[in-house]
């Protein structure tokens, strides 16, 4: 069985080897040649935590895997609002604050299920893990449907 340290260099290993994948190919960022792959870490640690058993190890997993889809939702969401219009802009970004604030609700919600015990951080990892994805999918799909540039 990992301990945690070797779990949080593996993690921190990964995050950092993960420039090294291959890149997603992205229009309308500054710096294409630059670009980062989410999804190995995403796998990676989410294969890690189906085999943990111990509780906090779980917790600081599900962490991190939230952390990561959130990444991967900001770096989404930027490049979505920077291909639409300035008034599609700002309506998206008071749609994806309000989306925040239910996300945060859902979390917090998760954590007090279990009272703040030793589930509660599990829970609200999951919690968050899930609305993100599915707010991910939300925008992959509105991306899909723009109007492609000439």
């Amino acid at each position: 069985m990992m301990n945690i340290r070797t779990i949080v260099a593996f993690v921190g290993i990964v995050v950092l080897l993960s420039g090294c994948a291959t890149p997603q190919p992205d229009q309308s960022s500054l710096l294409p040649e630059w670009e980062l792959e989410i999804d190995q870490p995403i796998r990676q640690l989410e294969e890690i935590l189906a085999e943990l058993e111990q509780q906090q190890p779980k917790n600081y997993t599900v962490s991190n895997v939230a952390f990561l889809y959130d990444a991967k939702l900001y770096i989404l969401f930027h490049d979505f609002i920077a291909s639409l219009s300035e008034s599609a802009r700002a309506f998206q970004i008071t749609e994806q604050r309000k989306w925040l604030t239910t996300r945060k609700a859902q979390i917090h919600e998760a954590y007090l299920e279990y009272e703040g015990g030793t589930l509660a951080s599990y829970s609200a990892g999951r919690a968050s893990i899930n609305a993100t994805k599915k707010r991910i999918a939300e925008i992959e799909k509105r991306m899909k449907e723009l109007p492609t540039k000439i």
